[in-house]
């Protein structure tokens, strides 16, 4: 069942998304206000380096302490017309600095409301302000702040949601009178909700880091199955999709081209205020040779996104892929130029058809590899299928709450597990394993651990002993391609937390029986350390675990 650890975890994986941005958010608490303004709840790394200034020094403060002193009324002019109107708006202020100098900034403000329609905070995204955006790399990260500033208000609808519903629940399985098969419902629920709260912080974490440009073969329809929930959360739109069995796969950076197409439907829901149906449609396209045409001949993915809103101007249509056109009250003009950049990078187009009050259609082509076919992934063990194990396994986590679940969660399955707080103690031990020769079946290897040895260096250290070594990387602050990246550097595989019981059985079934089967030359016996004063212990429990 979800426990406080799980949900502290949550919470520190959204706040770390929105740090990884690199540029500036913060969020400012509902009215009422004081006499300094709206107080600053949270602080974003990208807002502390805009401004100058420390953590300490800005949240928790009155937004008045780093404000010029006559913008304060203006600001909060704008923030009453947000909150009436429902709607972003734009503004470009000067701060203070820690320094005493100004700093031009523009704001972006974004009402954040609760299910009964109350504002409950504002999501304001700052940069620096227009002119000093010429570069491209500058306007598409203002581009995706822009959608993250967007997104991120849909995320809090959604993530409020679930927890009231892992509350409800656990407040039910406490109840009195309660029947066993009650609780069990309750739990049962409540754990759903945990998984629900999951998918957000890893999806948000996944489209607010980025990270380098690098491609490699995907199939289309699980990108855009993450464009349309990261850009619906919280809306009043849903989109309805034709995508043919044989879609042709795609090479592409897969971060970029769901930022488009986030991009695209977030247009779609912008011009549709009063809700409606974005509908999207892809198929196979081949374009010949010696055809007129706007891209090279060869094998393309064609997608369509039409929506029912307001529709574009004959001669706005000619500039609206123009970085800092837009005919949206409090847009940046931002999102579709971003979107014909990457796609061109990719060597498609994106073209745009559309009436005033009939609607928009926009038609991207991006090539396609007709041949290839993305990777496989594992297929996961289902819910209630719970595959048991035996032999030590070595959890190593600065956090004594994930310490001690995962030990009770390798103890149900039947594991020996062994805890340790540092990477220290765990090569120490490993080292002593190997001299012993007593097996160790598995190491859990938190990526994140604070002081000494990271996670990565103890890996490396234990590798060093044992080049058999059946190493997983667990860890908050990863998903999508940043297991990827940790499988490159030879970890057997990667689970990101929050974990269930389930995946955790299923990964480790799955390193420990892949080992078993391989076919590897005898173990590499390194020079020893010396050992540990000896790990905690927790030994499996003899009764069978009912899921």
């Amino acid at each position: 069942m979800p426990d406080y650890a799980e949900l502290k975890a949550i919470n520190q994986h959204l706040r770390l998304a929105i740090d990884l941005v690199g540029e500036g958010v913060i969020i400012l608490a509902a009215p009422p206000w004081s006499d300094s303004g709206p107080r600053i709840v949270f602080a974003n790394e990208g807002f502390l380096t805009l401004s100058g200034r420390s953590r300490e020094e800005v949240e928790g403060q009155g937004l008045a302490a780093i404000l010029e002193a006559d913008a304060l009324p203006r600001f909060l002019a704008k923030l009453s017309t947000s909150q009436r109107d429902g709607q972003q708006t734009q503004a470009v202020f000067e701060v203070i600095s820690g320094g005493g100098d100004s700093v031009r900034l523009e704001w972006n403000v974004t009402p954040v409301h609760n299910p009964r329609g109350e504002v409950v905070n504002f999501t304001v995204t700052v940069r620096p302000s227009r002119r000093e955006l010429a570069d491209p790399m500058d306007r598409l990260r203002a581009s995706k702040m822009d959608s993250l500033a967007l997104v991120s208000s849909g995320v809090a609808h959604d993530f409020n949601n679930i927890l009231t519903t892992i509350s409800a629940n656990l407040t039910l399985a406490s109840m009195e009178g309660q029947s066993a098969v009650d609780i069990r419902e309750a739990l049962s629920q409540a754990s759903f909700a945990v998984e629900g709260a999951q998918q957000l912080t890893h999806q948000l974490l996944n489209f607010a880091r980025g990270g380098t440009s690098r491609r490699k073969v995907c199939a289309f329809d699980q990108l855009l199955e993450e464009a349309i929930r990261l850009s619906t959360y919280g809306s009043n739109i849903r989109c309805e999709t034709t995508l043919p069995r044989d879609l042709w796969a795609v090479e592409v950076d897969s971060t970029q081209v769901i930022q488009v197409f986030s991009n695209l439907v977030i247009n779609a829901r912008q011009a549709m205020q009063s809700g409606g149906v974005v509908q999207i449609e892809a198929s196979n396209l081949q374009v010949p040779e010696n055809e007129e045409a706007t891209v090279e001949a060869g094998d393309y993915l064609a997608v369509e996104v039409r929506d029912r809103g307001c529709g574009i101007s004959e001669e706005d249509q000619r500039k609206i892929f123009s970085p800092f056109f837009t005919t949206k009250k409090g847009g940046s003009g931002l999102g579709l130029a971003t979107a014909s950049t990457i796609i061109q990078r990719h060597g498609g187009t994106i073209e745009v058809n559309s009436k005033p009050n009939a609607g928009t259609t926009f038609r991207v082509l991006l090539p396609a590899r007709p041949h290839k076919r993305p990777a496989v992934q594992p297929t996961l063990v289902h819910r209630g299928e719970v595959p048991k194990g035996r032999g030590r396994v070595l959890v190593v986590d600065d956090d004594p709450n994930i310490r001690q679940v995962s030990g009770s969660l390798l103890a149900k399955l039947g594991y020996q597990a062994e805890l340790f707080e540092c990477g220290e103690d765990a090569v120490q031990e490993y080292a002593q394993s190997v001299r012993d020769r007593r097996e160790i079946s598995a190491v859990l290897m938190d990526m994140t651990l604070p002081g000494g040895m990271s996670g990565d260096e103890a890996a490396a250290e234990i590798r060093r002993l044992d080049s058999r070594a059946k190493l997983i990387a667990f860890s908050g602050y990863f998903s999508g391609s940043g297991v990827d990246e940790v499988l490159r550097r030879g970890y057997a595989a990667a689970i990101p937390k929050p974990f269930s019981l389930e995946k955790l059985a299923q990964v480790l079934h799955e390193v420990i029986h892949r080992a078993e089967l391989s076919a590897t030359p005898p173990r590499r016996l390194a020079p020893l350390v010396a050992a540990s004063a000896g790990p905690q212990r927790v030994d499996a429990e003899a009764e069978r675990f009912t899921a």
